[in-house]
């Protein structure tokens, strides 16, 4: 770590210097810039703050710009700070629950979601992708624009579901502070600060936000240390230049778990507090990110964006692993993996942007550039366990004291994209057309460190996307998208035979909706996703494989965000989707159900808060989740039965103070909440609660 805050340091000089360069050739036109008052807001950016609601207007995750959902070809939801807030969400899966085709996956180790059936992958940040080993932390989120389907121009090597784009919480140049306390079951207590406002002027803002967090579970022994900070400086150099900095620290400790196992076709049938480890396991991770970013604008018709992003995450632990229960059901076999892993990368992107208008048409095009490096390794050992009964587990065993290597290995990754974007707009911005393509070229040596032995492996795949927006008249968007993302593989077999792209392509139709003066707006699309040249094993020869898997998955989604009186917040979703193997080199495999996806969800939250009496301030809200049941694995093995979950909450703000109380799964459900393998299945919490006392100054 402190190679890294050396690294740290040279990096933050190396921006200042590149910033007084970039601040040395705006001062050439400073002469009319400063006849302008007013601080140009870059296209680059979007903010909660504008937000009306839980209702969104503006995304940057469609299309890399601030643009209007409605004017975007693709279905796109946002989950703002407001709501975020009114679930009392901890981590990303709390603030998803009531986002169409999206399911939370069974990781202890971060954020995993099946998104249209397929697992979305890692994260972004910002526009960066954000690999992490622990759940991130909401302080400092602005808002999560969920992006459906390859995001092929936008982000590189998305999932063929669609993206997570996390946006963090920009400085104001306005004082605010906000303390926040929570306490709730099983010995819950989290602390949180949120400050932010001038710093000497009116040039320069800042904002830190940070939590701590101890707490207990209802699982039995599982405990969560978490201490997370991140500040962020703002700083506007002319009305058209302002430069960024941003810095996250997370340290988080706490007792892995993947859940209870399956036996027969279904899962264990134990408690949700049922835990198969043991009180010395434990999983440590430590993470540092830095991110610059200068914004520069000219007018409304020239814009340019250039950031770099550096993370650095070690993670260490002792993890029991559950590897099956025995033929009779009785016992879950277990061992033991000690593990020093890390994760290093750094990114640096460019995007330019020209506005211009040619006869009557209106011309948005953008081109950029992104060049990435991701270093992952680390060495696993592995000691066996003794194993443990199933219905009445007896934990107290020692911590083995031999262990024998496992893994040590290492992968530096090289990566090289190329993007343009053209929107054009016709008839006064009624009709609006993009096309759009990705270049995505990477290079990738691996080491072995146990054998010595090393390979390399390259791979390229152009990713096109074409999209159309009618607004046939105020209050409605027609919309449909054609969009391709080919993930250049990064195996190979044992003869040296590389492999094609895995080949993922979308088609979607949907409309928008809005009507009661904008107070109600509803998105409703149709989609036909389909991935091609999955890898899998050869039938004819053992540790080889080929590619002749295919998975499709097509359904309609809904998502509806209204306020239909004031005070009056609904935020509800609904999907229909079959998700299912559609070619395979086994033909028994075919029509196999994508796992972890339910044929059918349903969501809705409302809360509805006293505008006027003696009552004033307070809120209520009620929030209904109903999922049909789902496959827990690829071969079908066993089937996670549907659930309904209740959820409450009531609240009080008189001035700067407020308080509120929600009760999650008030009806006590007993239900599997995610679920990944036979031996990773995650129950969901019985009934809980959380307090929350905020006080804003």
């Amino acid at each position: 770590m402190k190679t890294y805050l050396a690294r740290c340091t040279a990096d933050i000089a190396l921006f200042a210097l590149a910033s007084v360069s970039l601040s040395a050739q705006t001062t050439i036109n400073q002469t009319e810039s400063a006849s302008s008052e007013v601080m140009q807001l870059s296209p680059f950016t979007v903010s909660s703050n504008f937000d009306e609601g839980y209702r969104a207007e503006n995304s940057v995750s469609g299309t890399k710009t601030n643009t209007e959902i409605r004017k975007t070809p693709q279905s796109i939801q946002v989950v703002n700070n407001s709501f975020i807030s009114d679930q009392q969400a901890l981590v990303m899966a709390d603030a998803l629950r009531y986002t169409s085709g999206v399911t939370e996956g069974n990781n202890s180790r971060g954020d995993r979601f099946e998104m249209r059936g397929f697992t979305t992958g890692i994260p972004f940040k910002n526009g960066f992708r954000d690999t992490g080993r622990a759940p991130r932390d909401t302080a400092n989120i602005d808002r999560i624009e969920v992006a459906k389907g390859p995001a092929s121009v936008i982000m590189s090597r998305t999932s063929p579901g669609g993206a997570m784009n996390i946006l963090s919480k920009l400085p104001l140049p306005t004082a605010a502070t906000e303390l926040e306390a929570q306490v709730g079951a099983d010995d819950f207590k989290r602390a949180v600060l949120d400050t932010t406002g001038p710093l000497g002027g009116t040039s320069l803002n800042y904002r830190l936000t940070g939590a701590w967090q101890d707490s207990g579970s209802y699982i039995d022994t599982f405990y969560i240390q978490r201490t997370f900070a991140s500040p962020i400086v703002s700083f506007q150099v002319t009305p058209e230049l302002r430069l960024l900095a941003e810095w996250e620290y997370l340290r988080d400790e706490r007792r892995p778990y993947d859940g209870i196992l399956a036996y027969g076709t279904a899962p264990l049938n134990v408690g949700p507090e049922t835990y198969y480890g043991e009180p010395f396991a434990y999983n440590d991770v430590e993470s540092l990110t830095q991110r610059y970013e200068a914004l520069y604008t000219r007018g409304s018709h020239f814009s340019a964006r250039v950031a770099f992003r550096d993370n650095r995450t070690d993670e260490i632990g002792d993890i029991v692993n559950q590897t099956g229960v025995t033929a009779n059901g009785q016992s879950v076999n277990r061992r033991v993996s000690r593990q020093d892993n890390y994760v290093d990368n750094q990114y640096f992107q460019t995007d330019l942007l020209f506005d211009f208008q040619t006869t009557n048409i209106r011309h948005k095009l953008l081109v950029g550039f992104e060049y990435g490096w991701n270093l992952t390794g680390g060495a696993v050992d592995r000691a066996s366990l003794a194993a443990i009964s199933v219905q009445n587990p007896m934990r107290g065993v020692a911590l083995p004291g031999t262990f024998s290597p496992f893994s040590n290995n290492a992968t530096d990754t090289w990566y090289r994209d190329y993007y343009v974007q053209e929107q054009a707009f016709f008839f006064d911005e009624k009709l609006s057309v993009i096309a759009g393509a990705r270049w995505a070229d990477f290079d990738s040596y691996s080491r072995n460190y146990r054998n010595g032995s090393s390979s390399r492996e390259g791979g390229r795949a152009p990713n096109p996307r074409y999209g159309l927006v009618w607004l046939p008249r105020e209050g409605v968007s027609l919309y449909a998208v054609s969009s391709e993302i080919q993930v250049p593989s990064t195996t190979a077999d044992p003869d040296g035979t590389t492999f094609d792209p895995v080949q993922s392509e979308l088609f979607e139709v949907g409309s928008r909706f809005e009507f009661a003066q904008k107070r109600v707006a509803l998105t409703v699309s149709y989609f036909d996703l389909v991935q091609r040249n999955v890898l899998q094993e050869d039938p004819n020869r053992q540790g080889f494989r080929i590619q002749s898997g295919e998975s499709s998955s097509k359904g309609v989604e809904l998502d509806l965000t209204a306020n239909p009186l004031p005070g009056w917040q609904i935020l509800g979703a609904a999907s229909f989707i079959t998700a299912e193997v559609s070619g395979d080199a086994n033909p028994a495999r075919i029509g196999l159900r994508l796992p972890n996806t339910p044929d059918r969800t349903f969501s809705l939250w409302n809360k509805y808060t006293l505008q006027g009496g003696k009552l004033k301030g307070m809120g209520f809200g009620l929030g209904v989740i109903n999922a049909t049941d789902r496959t827990g694995d690829a071969n079908n093995s066993f089937i996670v039965p549907g659930y309904t979950r209740v959820d409450l909450s009531l609240g009080y703000s008189h001035r700067n103070w407020s308080t509120d109380l929600i009760i999650r799964n008030a009806l006590n459900e007993d239900y599997i909440e995610a679920v990944s393998s036979r031996t990773s299945v995650r129950p969901g919490a019985p009934a809980s609660f959380l307090a929350r006392l905020r006080y804003r100054f």
